[in-house]
């Protein structure tokens, strides 16, 4: 029998994750049963910032990379709570014996199944802010490309993952190699605004559909405590990530094509929910 923990929480709290990490090891020399953690994060931890030019890069990067290293080297150049969460996890696991298994998304998108929070961040955000404009908006040119994920497929890659660590997991990724991508086709951000607008004339719910371009300190002024590199990192940067190895683990995402309705699906779910 194996202990395993899903963290699918806050990917920017590492207290948590160091917490769970040692609970696991404190049961493993207690019990003499393995563990596994798998850790959710995302991909702005290997963003670059290309609009405020503190770090720019035009790198794609693959799970079979040293992504553990990269890390370390740009978390030292300038900290970012989400890599310091992932360096963590890389570092406690090892030390204390944990097998630990980071899975980063990129973009997710598509209506979950859940009980409760069924849409996810990037995309919703930014159609709020286009009904508060009264039009889309991007911040700065929008040219920053990152990777997307249905919701579904990437269930699928977890469902694979943790059968895969039941089952001994003898061919997934761990410790300060344990990480996977997941990604089905790439996007701008301009890309999403442009959807956007055209879903929002089409629903009614905005009169053009125009991309408004707003500076990244505007920008990071949406919420109360906003941050410039949070701002920029999440909602426009470049990361360009590859899954490699989790398709060498046999995931087979199928939802690629709903990419085309993203937008106008989230959209209607926004709009139903404040009616």
């Amino acid at each position: 029998m194996i202990i395993v923990i899903i963290n699918t929480a806050l990917a920017f709290h590492t207290e948590s994750a160091v917490a769970m990490i040692s609970g696991l090891s404190d049961r493993q020399s207690k019990t003499g049963k393995k563990t596994w953690f798998i850790h959710t994060s995302g991909t702005s931890s290997i963003a670059d910032r290309p609009i405020s030019k503190i770090y720019c890069e035009s790198r794609e990067f693959h799970d079979t990379d040293d992504i553990y290293t990269y890390e370390l080297n740009r978390e030292s150049y300038e900290a970012y709570k989400q890599r310091t969460t992932d360096l963590a996890v890389f570092q406690i696991g090892r030390a204390l014996a944990v097998k630990t298994t980071i899975v980063k998304p990129p973009t997710i998108f598509g209506l979950g199944t859940g009980p409760i929070n069924k849409l996810s961040i990037q995309i919703p955000g930014l159609i709020r802010r286009a009904l508060q404009y009264g039009q889309a908006v991007v911040i700065g040119d929008g040219h920053g490309q990152w990777d997307h994920v249905h919701i579904e497929d990437l269930v699928r890659l977890f469902e694979l993952v943790l059968i895969k660590v039941l089952n001994g997991g003898e061919d997934v990724p761990y410790g300060l190699k344990g990480l996977l991508f997941a990604e089905t086709g790439r996007h701008t951000w301009l890309d999403i605004s442009k959807a956007i607008g055209a879903a929002g004339v089409e629903l009614g719910a905005l009169k053009t559909d125009e991309v408004r371009s707003v500076p990244l300190a505007e920008a990071a002024a949406w919420v109360a405590s906003g941050s410039e590199q949070v701002r920029e990192l999440g909602f426009a940067s470049n990361s360009r990530s590859k899954a490699t190895l989790s398709r060498a683990l046999g995931w087979e995402p199928k939802h690629e094509t709903d990419w085309q309705t993203a937008v106008k699906v989230d959209f209607e779910a926004i709009l139903n929910a404040e009616a």
